[in-house]
Formats: C-alpha cells, sequence, structure tokens
C-alpha cells in the first residue's frame, strides 16, 4: 500500500487472475477426524476424511450451477489481454461516489467477495469507528465536495477487445482536471499523469449494457477519502461490477453503458499482510492519525484516551504477543502524546474492527477484511496521458 502512486483500479483490481483454491490436507490428529461427522473444529482443510474436499470445482471449462469465478477461476472467470485489445474506449469522469458508513449500508454497496450470495463489506463499521474518533463525521459530502472542485478525481475506462465477444478490460486512473473545475457534463477533457499506472485493468463481460461483470482478480486501487486523498491499498478478488440482486435497493438503477455509469459497485478484501504488514493500512493509520492530534482539542484528547499506551496483547498479531501498556512503543508520557504504530496494530478496539470477516479459501477461516463502495455517476470524459 504506497499511498503516493495511484491507479486504480483495477486489474479491478489485475494481475494474478484466477484465485486459487487452498490445497486441501486429511489432518486426522484430532480426536474427532474420521469419525464420519464434520463437526467440533474440523474444516475441509483439516479432515477431508468427514468433511469433503475443498474444492468445490470440477474443472471441466463449464460454469456450472454452484461454480463461481472466485472459487471457480477456470472455469468462470472471463481472460483479456489489454496490449492486444483494440476495440472502442468508453471513458467517464467519476462525479460522485458513495461510502457506506454504517453497517446496514454496507449490506447493499459493495460485492459479494466470497460467492454465498451477500455483500460483503465492512468499511461501514470502520468508518462508523473512526467518524466517532476525530474522523470526517460527513465523510460523503466531503468526498463528493472534493471531486465537485476537481481536487479528487477518478476516471475509468472501458475498453472493448474488438472481437464482438462482449470482452472487456476496466480500468481506473487518478485524473487531473485542465480547468479550475470540471462541468461534468460530458465535455470535459482530464490528463492522465504519467504517476497513474496504465498496465493496471480487471477483464469483464460487456455488450453495451446494461450489464457489466468483472472477474475477481488481485490487484492495486486507490480509495478516495476526503481531506486525506487516495489510500492505496491491494485488494484480493476485486472487482467493480452492476446490481444483479434483484432485491438490492440499487437494481433498478445499476447500469453501464456509452453514456454514463450509476450506481456500479467496486470491492474486495485486505488481506492481514495489507493491514498490519509493512506499509500497510496500520502505518497509513498512525499517520493520519498523528496528523489529527496535531491540531489539538477534544478530538486529540479523544484519540488519545482511546490509543495512547493503551496496548494489549494480541497473540495473532506480529509485535504483539508480548507488550505492555504505558512501556517501550506503548509508552503514554510523551508530551504532546504521539500514537505509534504498536499502539495501534495492539489495540483491541482497532483488532476488532479491522478483523478479517471473508473466508475466501473455503477453509473455515476468516482470511479477508472486506471493503466496498459505489460509483454513484459518472459521464463520458475525454482522456488525454501525460
Amino acid at each position: 500500500m504506497k499511498r503516493n502512486r495511484m491507479f486504480f483500479f483495477i486489474a479491478v483490481l489485475a494481475g494474478v487472475f484466477a484465485m486459487g483454491v487452498a490445497a486441501c490436507s486429511d489432518d486426522s490428529t484430532g480426536t474427532e477426524c474420521g469419525d464420519g461427522v464434520c463437526d467440533g473444529s474440523e474444516t475441509c482443510s483439516t479432515c477431508e476424511t468427514d468433511c469433503g474436499t475443498c474444492d468445490p470445482c470440477n474443472h471441466d471449462g463449464v460454469c456450472d450451477s454452484g461454480e463461481s469465478c472466485v472459487l471457480c477461476g477456470d472455469d468462470c472467470c472471463t481472460t483479456c489481454d489489454l496490449p492486444s485489445m483494440t476495440g472502442t474506449d468508453n471513458d467517464f469522469i467519476i462525479n460522485s461516489m458513495f461510502m457506506p458508513t454504517t453497517s446496514q449500508e454496507a449490506a447493499s454497496n459493495g460485492v459479494d467477495i466470497d460467492g454465498d450470495g451477500d455483500i460483503d463489506n465492512k468499511l461501514g463499521s470502520i468508518i462508523s469507528l473512526l467518524a466517532q474518533n476525530g474522523m470526517d463525521s460527513d465523510i460523503n459530502e466531503s468526498l463528493n465536495a472534493e471531486i465537485a472542485d476537481g481536487s479528487l478525481l477518478l476516471a475509468t475506462r472501458v475498453k472493448e477487445s474488438g472481437q464482438g465477444d462482449g470482452v472487456v478490460a476496466v480500468q481506473l486512473f487518478q485524473a487531473d482536471i485542465f480547468d479550475a473545475t470540471p462541468i461534468f457534463d460530458g465535455n470535459d477533457t482530464v490528463l492522465i499523469p504519467s504517476t497513474s499506472p496504465q498496465n493496471l485493468y480487471l477483464c469483464g463481460d460487456w455488450d453495451g449494457g446494461p450489464e457489466l461483470e468483472t472477474t475477481p482478480s488481485d490487484v492495486t486501487l486507490a480509495f478516495p477519502l476526503p481531506s486525506i486523498g487516495l489510500l492505496e491499498v491491494t485488494l484480493s478478488a476485486a472487482q467493480i461490477r452492476t446490481v444483479t440482486d434483484m432485491d438490492n435497493e440499487f437494481y433498478d438503477t445499476s447500469a453501464v453503458t456509452s453514456d454514463a455509469m450509476t450506481d456500479v459497485m467496486i470491492g474486495g478484501g485486505l488481506s492481514r499482510d495489507e493491514i498490519y504488514g509493512p506499509g500497510g493500512l496500520i502505518e497509513f493509520l498512525a499517520s493520519f492519525i498523528n496528523d489529527l492530534m496535531a491540531d489539538g482539542g477534544s478530538t486529540a484528547d479523544t484519540i488519545a484516551s482511546l490509543f495512547d499506551g493503551g496496548c494489549t496483547v494480541l497473540d495473532d498479531v506480529p509485535g504483539c504477543e508480548a507488550v505492555v501498556a504505558g512501556e517501550g512503543e506503548c509508552d503514554d508520557t510523551a508530551d504532546p502524546p504521539v500514537i505509534t504504530v504498536t499502539e495501534l496494530k495492539c489495540n483491541a478496539l482497532l483488532h476488532s474492527a479491522l478483523a478479517p470477516d471473508v473466508d475466501i479459501d473455503g477453509d473455515g477461516e476468516d482470511d479477508l477484511l472486506s471493503l466496498g463502495i459505489r460509483i454513484s455517476s459518472a459521464v463520458p470524459v475525454t482522456l488525454e496521458f501525460e
């Protein structure tokens, strides 16, 4: 996660294109494995004898009922090669986005990462927690104000293969407006700076609309955060797609045509390494939180009371196995207070908020933290590349 690089989207989301299914093993060391009943702590990965194989795919090249691109890449995923695609470029500038700020909003904004039929998106609960502790409480108002004045712009391209097969590559770029303020009337021209990678894309299916569906992939993308800028992350099993669930409130309005994008979902999951590893989410939050504290006042006091010195032993987080509150990196005597990366990594409240909620490989253990946002509206634009 490197904040000064940009893309988005996509491979949406890239590169590693098909998500593989974790290899299974028959671990019969437990007392229950082998009794013919899949119960207790048994899963397909620890006791195949009782629980069956983890692999739900028959690998016959056909996407059968019960299979999905998330689990059965060789049967269900669309592939493409951007350099060889010669079809029409359908270019858009995003003029409105929505980030869920509650778990209720998250339930209808995002994508189904694990293929179980439900949207996976923990972003609402995370933003709610941050809003309670100093982050902009009306994040969408701030986000769209920065889009409107041209200070935070994303452009997206849906490139057709040129073979008449409905295959497309989807890209998202950081954009700079030539004029002081974009008009969003379909006649804007924006510059794609050289710092915005142009080789990241997501393969998908689109025949001119209204439905667009991309293949889940691991890819680097930039999440727009008001007053912060673009937070670059690598999402696993990431997608951009229109809504196909008739029960979703955006089913009737979600569409991609040559003239517009409306209510298009972007989502994927963060691995534990993307959260806790070098350059990951925790390090980004440490920088952001200390910037907030520099302003002083009640916000700084609240943040200090939550994080300063309050380290908790967490056996599943590297570096938190033997911390002591108030000592070392968890010292709380600095004046003014400084929140260290260790204090955030080893904070019980943040640890709970950032706990993985998606089992992507079917082994019975959650391994990805789901995130999702919605492109409320995007209009045609002319792209120029630096």
